[in-house]
Order: structure tokens, then sequence, then C-alpha cells
């Protein structure tokens, strides 16, 4: 798995987790998470949310962050956690798979968070970045990359089999999805809100 920034800790949500690909680092679970965890034999060192959600009793070696106002979703207490402990960036997983205005709203809150807390979403072999104004991407030729805005960019690319220069792509008018890597490097110039998915 080539991650373009070097994570320090994972946030794991109650989607569809994938768990033979994360590496070792420090696990913020939510709530609903924390159970899926257990029963797959991994132990989170903190757990966040209003704890509604948790079956069985907590490891002492589990440090509990119980917050229970409504007004925001336990991923985005998860994400405030790990700025107060600065435990980022941050690598997502569990982030789809559960319901669907869960994970349109996710996605959102990656694009919100970028600059304080950034983060990249594991989603089975794929990864899902939102772009700084300069993304360097260092993977092999013949992958898959695809491009798309959140809800508007501009963006130009080096390295693509179907290169874009100062190309609008905008929602829900035009991506740019499944072009190719040319070579071992590509480069990603972004005006506006890109997700990256390779």
């Amino acid at each position: 798995m080539n991650l373009e920034n070097e994570p320090k800790a994972i946030i794991c949500l109650n989607g569809e987790l994938t768990l033979n690909a994360i590496p070792k680092l420090p696990i913020i679970a939510a709530d609903g998470a924390y159970n899926k965890l257990r029963k797959n034999g991994i132990e989170a060192n903190y757990v966040v949310g209003d704890l509604d959600s948790l079956t069985g009793k907590i490891s002492d070696s589990v440090k509990c962050f119980y917050i229970s106002e409504q007004n925001s979703t336990d991923f985005e207490k998860c994400i405030k956690i790990a700025i107060k402990l600065q435990l980022y960036p941050c690598l997502v997983i569990g982030a789809f798979g559960g319901d669907i205005d869960h994970s349109l709203h996710n996605l959102a809150l990656v694009i919100q968070y970028k600059n304080s807390c950034p983060m990249q979403i594991l989603q089975k072999q794929q990864i899902i970045i939102p772009a700084p104004p300069k993304l360097i991407l260092n993977i092999k030729t013949n992958q898959t990359v695809s491009l798309m805005p959140f809800p508007e960019a501009v963006v130009t690319t080096k390295g693509l089999k179907w290169e874009l220069t100062n190309q609008i792509l905008k929602q829900p008018e035009s991506s740019s999805i499944r072009n190719q890597t040319m070579q071992d490097q590509v480069i990603i110039t972004t005006k506006g809100n890109l997700f990256c998915i390779y």
C-alpha cells in the first residue's frame, strides 16, 4: 500500500473495514467500530463518541472520550480527538459500507478538515485523498487514477495517459474516471476541491 502522507494514526469508523492492510499505528475508533475491531482481535487505543453502541467491557488500556453532543457525527468527533492529540495525518478505514448519508458526509468531512487534519481513506485496495494544490503520486505505471471534483476544480496533470491542462472538472457534468499512469511519478495541480482515487 502506497500512502501519500505517512499517517500517524488510524481513524476507524463503523462501515466496511479493510483490516488486512492497516499498519501498526494508534487507532482512534468510533464507538460502533470498536466492537468490530474487538471481534477481529484488534484493540483500539482510543474510543470516541456517546458510547451508546458499545457492547461488553472496554479494556482498561483504552482511553475513552465520551462526547454526548449530537450536532456532529462520530467521525467528526474522532477527527477532533486526532487534532487534540496531534495524531495526524490520519488513515481512515470504515468510511463506506454503512448508511449512504454517512458515507457521503464522511467525504465532506475529509474535505472540510483537509488543512487542519489531513486524511486518506482506505477502501479495500484503493486510497482516496483530497488533493492539495500540488499532489505528487509516486506509484507504478499502468495504475488506475480517478479524479473527482467536490464539487468543482481546475486540474492539470503530468504523467497520465489522458492529460488534463487547466481542465474544469465539475459535478455532475465532468470528472476524470479510470485514467492510467504512464510513469512512476504523477503530478496533479489543483485549484478547488478534488478527490484523487488510486
